[in-house]
């Protein structure tokens, strides 16, 4: 990885704090399982001047909904799955007679 444009990244975060865009975050990447990059920006509790860290737990919401749909289409690049495949050959829970024929694009 471009050691460059990883510290770009993390430059871009520090930045966003620096205008207020938002208060704090934790940027990890990882390639072939190996952290190069675990960097934590501005505040976990501005209020308190609690820093950031890298173990902050975060709620994430519906934030699930992106990285599943990411992991999804990576999938299908590789050609491991269709978006018209129907979701009960992967998942056991939709062999059923009500949704048996949802497919993977309908979720």
């Amino acid at each position: 990885m471009d050691a460059a444009l990883l510290d770009e990244a993390v430059q871009l975060y520090r930045d966003a704090v620096e205008r207020d865009d938002l208060k704090g975050a934790v940027l990890m990447v990882a390639r072939r399982g190996v952290i190069v990059v675990h960097e934590a920006v501005g505040w976990r509790h501005e209020a308190y001047q609690l820093p950031m860290q890298n173990d902050t737990l975060f709620r994430m919401a519906s934030n699930t909904k992106p990285v599943i749909g990411t992991a999804v289409l990576i999938l299908q690049e590789e050609g491991r799955l269709s978006l018209d495949d129907r979701a009960a050959q992967y998942l056991e829970s939709f062999d059923n007679s009500r949704s048996r024929d949802i497919t993977i694009r309908r979720l």
